[in-house]
């Protein structure tokens, strides 16, 4: 490659670096909508520098134009479990086209390779998408989507703050510690996704028991976690306050405030022990805790002289709401 080759690829980096600055955004907001119902550590991108670019153009030295590069825009989605993982994998497949030859899955690295797994997809947007207004300027970029757990991006960034690139260079001595970490974090990832499934099924058979309601179902902190993440008639009320007060963001989970106000003890002093009479008490005294917390609200923001104060609301709170009510009683 010539000085001139490099220089031209370089210039075409720097007119078009406003365009992939702009496209990350856009890509960013695209994955944040389609992984709303995963447990995800976080969603990054990076733009590489011009540095970086020329120091990558120079070592590969096959590049002839800026297009050539697949990696100027860069992604990485770290989640909390695994087993989302391949998930994820599905809804980029129906939301972007995959480049598939130039596509890697780390996943099925040899047992003695050095460096822990992860996917990593170059795409660019599908054929409907390029037709949008919005994206039509980018319809001819492509860039890297990297997907990973939480403790394989642990290892990696271990593994780059150690220095080595490669298993053989690893000192001998060294090489045991290295496949026992690795082999304990592999183990570890496999058993959170069990943790996961096992937290699921007892949710699962608590809402079963509540509905059929043939089981006394003791009120506890676990019991109430799984009550306030899976009870339809929660999201009825938090969202009959949400129009009311024509918020945008729907409710959130926050373990700390379940934990913070204490609920199972609240209910009983009560005398609620039982998950059936928490529902049917909120069943009977809907209306009431609905329409108090609507004038709360509103009250409140005129005492502010009307400037509109941020309301979030949170998962479970009418349970906090129902309590208030009965004391007041």
């Amino acid at each position: 490659m010539t000085k001139d080759d490099l220089n031209k690829i370089l210039t075409q980096y720097e007119e078009k670096s406003p365009l992939y600055t702009s496209f990350s955004f856009k890509v960013e907001k695209i994955l944040r909508k389609l992984c709303k119902n995963f447990s995800i550590h976080q969603i990054v991108s990076r733009i590489k520098t011009k540095e970086s670019l020329a120091q990558k153009v120079i070592k590969k030295n096959k590049y002839e134009k800026l297009d050539d590069i697949t990696d100027i825009l860069a992604l990485r989605i770290i989640t909390y479990f695994e087993d989302d993982i391949s998930k994820i994998e599905e809804l980029l497949n129906k939301e972007f086209k995959i480049d598939r030859e130039n596509s890697t899955d780390k996943r099925n690295i040899e047992i003695d390779k050095f460096g822990y797994r992860s996917v990593h997809y170059i795409l660019q947007l599908n054929d409907y998408k390029k037709e949008l207004s919005e994206y039509a300027e980018y319809k001819d970029i492509k860039f890297e989507i990297q997907i990973r757990s939480i403790l394989q991006h642990s290892w990696a960034e271990i593994e780059h703050d150690l220095g080595y690139k490669s298993f053989t260079e690893i000192p001998q001595k060294a090489k045991r510690t290295f496949y026992r970490v690795a082999a304990l974090l592999e183990q570890a990832d496999i058993e959170f996704t069990k943790l996961k499934k096992e937290i699921q099924d007892f949710e699962n058979s608590i809402s079963k028991n509540l509905k059929s309601k043939e089981k006394f179902i003791e009120i506890n902190e676990s019991t109430i976690i799984a009550f306030v993440k899976r009870n339809q008639l929660l999201r009825e009320i938090e969202n009959d306050i949400k129009k009311a007060l024509k918020l945008t963001e729907n409710p959130k989970f926050d373990s700390a405030y379940l934990s913070a106000n204490n609920f199972s003890s609240q209910l009983k002093n009560l005398k609620i022990f039982d998950l059936t009479q928490l529902e049917e008490n909120l069943i009977n005294y809907k209306q009431e805790i609905t329409t108090r917390q609507i004038d709360y609200l509103q009250s409140l923001n005129e005492n502010f002289n009307n400037s509109k104060i941020k309301i979030s609301l949170i998962q479970g709170a009418p349970i906090l709401w129902l309590i208030n009510y009965l004391e007041s009683k």
